[in-house]
């Protein structure tokens, strides 16, 4: 199978939650579900998944993400929470055989970050005089507002954003932060959603299942998350798909001291796809982890939680 491979994370806490949060690109596999071929849904039953574009078509979407860690280092433990609303719109521009592009715009972000190592918030509806000494307005004021262009394939596929030059930060930990959760890489983890549920085909029956698998080069190794989909049911135009899965890391970084290993982890979600409307409406995913490393000299626990929201404005 083909697999996708996000950048490698700068700092363990950041990029690796954001990771574990968001839905990564990847090559999906389908297959039938096992049951008797009398249970076999009707052919009028069969769905289109994926987002339909009129050029001028406008929407606004709500993304929410709430992230949570306990480490333990050494027997010291800490707890870190990071709290994400980002308030969106799109415009169709131009839709072909071949793709479509959109133009993206950031009209909202709100940010607060509790406990350690990170203090403090931002919205960036307050006035930009309160920025001054606020390392979280230093990092994500820049992309309020700036258009930014999204290429999809066919398939609504997300393909490229553009649009990110000159809004990275100098400062290198606001740098951190703005690369954390919005460069190219983490936009298009966080927005694919949003353009289809799957992907080749892009339609599904009902009771059909398929699955994704996608790997990020983390500090602490590959991170390899496989997701598991059912579209569970389609009534009165409304599909609900089912989201499972797991997470494992594989090939530990070199020059790591120690081997890193996730003893347990979760994924589950739910998605409402409006079908009338080629839409989605809402999603939301919970994953959960617990890493582990150490030997006699050096102790590592890790308990992350995290929560995705997004949810389709109303008009």
């Amino acid at each position: 199978m083909m697999r996708t491979h996000g950048r490698r994370a700068m700092t363990p806490m950041l990029a690796l939650s954001a990771c574990l949060a968001t839905a990564g690109l990847a090559v999906q596999t389908s297959h039938a579900s096992q049951p008797g071929a009398e249970q076999a849904p009707p052919a009028d039953r069969q769905v289109v998944l994926a987002m339909v574009l009129r050029v001028g078509d406008e929407e606004q979407y709500v993304t929410e993400l709430d992230i949570e860690e306990k480490k333990t280092v050494f027997n010291q433990a800490t707890t870190q929470r990071l709290l994400q609303r980002a308030e969106i719109s799109m415009t169709v521009e131009d839709v072909t055989e071949r793709g479509s592009t959109l133009t993206l715009v950031f009209n909202r972000i709100a940010f607060e970050a509790k406990g350690e190592p990170l203090n403090g918030a931002f919205d960036s509806r307050d006035p930009s005089d309160r920025d001054p000494g606020n390392l979280f307005a230093v990092a994500m004021r820049p992309i309020v507002g700036a258009p930014l262009r999204v290429s999809l394939s066919a398939d609504r596929t997300i393909q490229r954003i553009s649009g990110m030059r000159g809004l990275t930060p100098e400062d290198p930990r606001a740098s951190l932060l703005f690369e954390s959760f919005f460069s190219e890489e983490s936009l298009k983890n966080m927005l694919q959603v949003i353009f289809r549920m799957k992907s080749d085909p892009t339609s599904a029956r009902i009771g059909e299942e398929w699955s994704e698998v996608n790997l990020d080069q983390t500090d602490f190794g590959m991170l390899r998350r496989t997701k598991e989909y059912t579209l569970a049911s389609v009534e009165e135009g409304i599909a609900r798909i089912t989201l499972g899965g797991h997470v494992t890391v594989t090939d530990s970084m070199p020059g790591n001291p120690v081997a890193t290993r996730i003893e347990s982890s979760s994924v589950e979600g739910t998605s409402l796809w409006n079908t009338r409307a080629g839409r989605l409406d809402r999603h939301t995913a919970e994953t959960n982890a617990v890493m582990k490393a150490g030997d006699e000299e050096f102790a590592f626990t890790s308990e992350i939680r995290s929560r995705v929201r997004v949810v389709r404005a109303p008009k």
